[in-house]
């Protein structure tokens, strides 16, 4: 009769917290401490399947190798650790079966407890077929009450023992999101991704990255939208959906001239989208205006801040104070950002406008011009 080798290779992983008191899960150290073993066991770092399939450790680079002997006898590692009510554990087991219909060779992974006794995965003979080598396969348990539990991988022969079965075993690691990578080697340990993508090469995976084509371990994010301030175009402004209207490095919301891209180049405070003259120079008086004066009711922005400056009539020929004058004012947003010289040339006004200012009929005139143009 032909022997079977029984080999089934499992990857404990933990779902939510780390099971408490785990010691060496995934047999890193090279060895079985932290372990109980009944039969013959090593540690290995890969094993070939009877129809050639190649084993390799799920997690991390070493396995172990469980010997079983004699039929009738399980041979299995185990060991105990606790779980809150809730908490799962999933593993990954595949079986290798060396024995042929009616040969149930078998293993199994159990979980048993004071009040549970559960066969968490189990593959025999009749599940792969005659010599077949099982696929992987995914296993979950879930604690329904605190306490401490045993898990428990067991091989078992089937009518003989000429030669003894083998099992494979792989476990474990925390691994709160369930995608197969565990959580001290998973760069989104929180969010499922299997591919570890990493396009910016942070420390973070990009399905949990605040800026995944933008390098920032420290994860800044000083608004309450979803984007790191290193990639957000309003880093201090919430604004999920980055509306960027003129396609500059500031989104709408903190853009002081969100349909202008250079954002008032000359500075004279009217954005370039509406601005009428987008080159204004920094004062009237820079672009000398007035060159003599600033005459009475005349205007022009001298200073350069934004307001038109102008000169009251004196009282009656008295000398005495200020008349009040016609009491008006303009400003360079009013004007669409255009001081006195610039009206001067567009409405190709006279000398004397240069030499005085604008006149109150020539600011009008200048308002009427933009309300058509």
């Amino acid at each position: 009769m032909s022997l079977r080798i029984a080999l089934s290779a499992l990857c404990l992983t933990l779902l939510a917290a780390p099971a408490f008191g785990q010691i060496n899960p995934g047999f890193e150290s090279g060895n079985l401490s932290g372990w109980s073993a009944v039969g013959s066991a090593s540690v290995v770092t890969g094993h070939v399947g009877y129809s050639g399939t190649r084993y390799a450790a799920p997690q991390g680079s070493y396995f172990a190798r469980v010997t079983a002997g004699c039929p009738w006898a399980p041979h299995f590692l185990s060991q105990s650790f606790t779980l809150a009510a809730g908490q799962s554990i999933s593993g990954y087991a595949a079986f290798d079966a060396r024995d042929y219909i009616p040969f149930a060779d078998s293993a199994r992974v159990k979980i048993t407890a004071a009040s549970v006794n559960t066969t968490a995965w189990y593959n025999d003979v009749y599940t792969v077929g005659t010599y077949g080598d099982g696929p992987w396969q995914q296993w979950t348990f879930t604690a329904p009450t605190a306490g401490t539990y045993k898990l428990i991988y067991q091989v078992q022969n089937y009518g003989d023992c000429a030669l003894s079965s083998i099992g494979l075993f792989d476990s474990a690691c925390s691994d709160a999101d369930g995608d197969g990578v565990c959580d001290d080697a998973d760069n989104c340990p929180n969010t499922a991704n299997a591919n570890q993508s990493n396009i910016d090469g942070d420390n973070h995976g990009d399905v949990c990255d605040n800026c995944p084509g933008t390098a920032n371990n420290d994860q800044l994010n000083s608004d309450s939208d979803s984007l790191g301030d290193v990639c957000d175009n309003c880093a201090t402004v919430t604004n999920q959906d980055q509306l960027n209207s003129d396609k500059d490095a500031f989104g709408d919301v903190c853009d002081i001239c969100p349909f202008d891209f250079y954002n008032d180049a000359d500075g004279d405070s009217v954005c370039g989208d509406v601005d009428f003259c987008p080159n204004t120079a920094s004062s009237d008086t820079a672009a000398g205006v007035p060159s003599n004066e600033l005459g009475t009711n005349r205007w022009a922005d001298t200073d350069g801040d934004g307001i038109f400056d102008t000169t009251l009539p004196s009282t009656n020929g008295k000398g005495k104070g200020k008349a009040t004058g016609p009491q008006l004012s303009f400003t360079i947003a009013q004007t669409e950002g255009c001081n006195c010289a610039q009206i001067i040339e567009v409405l190709e006004l006279g000398n004397g406008h240069t030499k005085f200012g604008c006149s109150i009929s020539a600011m009008q005139d200048w308002l009427a011009y933009l309300a058509i143009h």
